[in-house]
């Protein structure tokens, strides 16, 4: 039911946009029955759109189970491994072979 309601609703919303468009550029032309004619109708096509709107506000939308989401398994603390070795050791120091810094040239 929800397809149909939305279609029905989306079709009052165009019509009654279009019945309010011409309501306004009637209105100027001093073509004032028609202007009001129009701005009447477009007000009760919208009524009766938000209606239609509204009667599928609360049913469910439908979602196929192929595309809900996989939770990854939670990971477990032994799989985590510790830093056995030094900050400077990626660049090949250890912590005993650090360099000593140079003496400044004068």
């Amino acid at each position: 039911m929800l397809d149909t309601d939305e279609k029905i609703a989306k079709f009052f919303f165009v019509f009654g946009l279009i019945l309010a468009l011409g309501a306004m550029i009637l209105g100027p032309l001093d073509i004032r029955s028609w202007s009001i004619a129009c701005g009447v109708t477009a007000s009760f096509v919208a009524l009766a759109g938000m209606f239609f709107a509204l009667q599928s506000w609360n049913e469910p939308d439908d979602v196929p189970k192929e595309q809900t989401p996989v939770m990854a398994p939670p990971l477990s603390v032994e799989q985590f491994v510790p830093m056995t070795e030094p900050h400077g050791a990626a660049n090949g120091e250890t912590a005993g072979e650090a360099e000593e810094p140079e003496p400044p040239v004068e």
